[in-house]
């Protein structure tokens, strides 16, 4: 009896060893869904993380948190990525975010304000297009559709606005158009703000990677548990999210603190965590056109080697 009361007292006195700790930059759209389910749900919890989503603005801070050793892990795009290798940030995409195509009806887009009179790719010539970042994932897109309608882009005033400011900077007239994404997109539709003219991704092949979730390969390379486990809770995530709409959209609309009837209506991506190099390869082509980079990468150097 008394070896029985000495052995639990033993277990009993042993601490639970503690979560990792895991920083993660993300910019609050419907693409990082899993991330907020994952949180929501305890998906990270029960894989011993214990993980801070941090929100930003724009791309140079998800970045610039990495740099600064402010995050381990960010949500980031193509551009940005290709564009840090080029000066030097040696990032690596450690888990998928989402892919073309978008799903339908489109919650991602071009957006004209009501009463631009823009009804096609060339009356944007000589306006001013809101981007949420210069020369990033949105910028790019929409420059090789102006070049596929045979618009200049460099006549273009483009200006840098965070998605959730969109509608506000389009009633005021300071911007003609905006490349937003759900579930601003759609409040700005709903709103009477602004109206679609035209699909600027309808040539993207399927598969091309929109974003995805980053580090330094370093850091990657020496926590290859935690990224794993980071990993496989956003796999279940993206899983949970087919079958529960309703918890699914619970988070979205608290982590984009976007009313209930615009989150209700926004389309899901189909989130799919499979990684290949041929999904990079069209970002590498795109962004030598584009002048963005001018270094030739392999494509599965950008993919994190579990």
């Amino acid at each position: 009896m008394r070896a029985a009361l000495l052995a639990l007292f033993c277990c009993l006195a042993v601490p639970a060893a503690a979560a990792d700790k895991l920083r993660v930059t993300i910019i609050p759209i419907v693409d990082t869904l899993p991330a907020f389910l994952a949180v929501d749900a305890g998906l990270f919890a029960k894989r011993d993380l214990d993980v801070t989503l941090i929100p930003a603005a724009n791309q140079t801070i998800v970045l610039g948190s990495l740099v600064s050793n402010s995050a381990e892990i960010g949500n980031s795009i193509p551009p940005t990525v290709l564009q840090g290798r080029e000066a030097g940030i040696d990032t690596v995409i450690v888990a998928n975010a989402a892919n073309f195509p978008y799903p339908e009806p489109l919650h991602v887009g071009v957006l004209a304000r009501t009463g631009s009179n823009i009804h096609a790719a060339a009356d944007l010539a000589g306006k001013k297009i809101a981007v949420l970042g210069t020369n990033g994932y949105h910028m790019v897109l929409t420059k090789r559709w102006l070049e596929e309608k045979g618009v200049d882009s460099s006549k273009i005033s483009w200006t840098e606005v965070g998605f959730a400011q969109m509608g506000d900077v389009m009633r005021t007239g300071q911007i003609d158009a905006a490349v937003s994404i759900d579930p601003f997109y759609n409040r700005i539709i709903a709103s009477g703000v602004g109206y679609v003219f035209d699909n600027f991704i309808a040539t993207v092949p399927n598969g091309v990677l929109i974003d995805f979730y980053v580090a330094e390969r370093g850091w990657a390379a020496a926590h290859k548990d935690i990224v794993n486990r980071f990993h496989d809770a956003l796999t279940e995530a993206a899983a949970l999210i087919k079958t529960d709409d309703a918890a699914a959209r619970a988070s979205l609309a608290k982590w984009t603190k976007q009313p209930p009837d615009v989150v209700a209506h926004t389309s899901l991506p189909d989130f799919n965590m499979k990684l290949e190099p041929s999904q990079m390869q069209f970002w590498i082509d795109l962004a030598k056109h584009q002048g963005l980079i001018t270094g030739t990468y392999d494509a599965a150097s950008f993919l994190y080697q579990p």
